[in-house]
């Protein structure tokens, strides 16, 4: 997936939290499809991010990023 803006995206600089995910997750289990992962930025650290089949989004930059062997 692409890390460019998407509609109702919100990108936050504060790191990922388990209460962000869940926020995300309770308002929007009921819309449909949901989609999530984590993408290495290259610089040493990743983005989280989560996606709604109604065009809601979530990114948080989160780091220090290791990748798994």
């Amino acid at each position: 997936p692409s890390l460019g803006a998407r509609p109702g995206c919100v990108t936050m600089p504060a790191p990922v939290t388990l209460a962000d995910l869940d926020a995300f997750l309770g308002e929007h289990r009921r819309c449909g499809d949901l989609d999530g992962g984590v993408t290495d930025t290259g610089d040493g650290s990743a983005v989280v991010w989560m996606t709604c089949s109604c065009g809601a989004a979530l990114r948080r930059l989160d780091g220090p990023f290791e990748a798994a062997a």
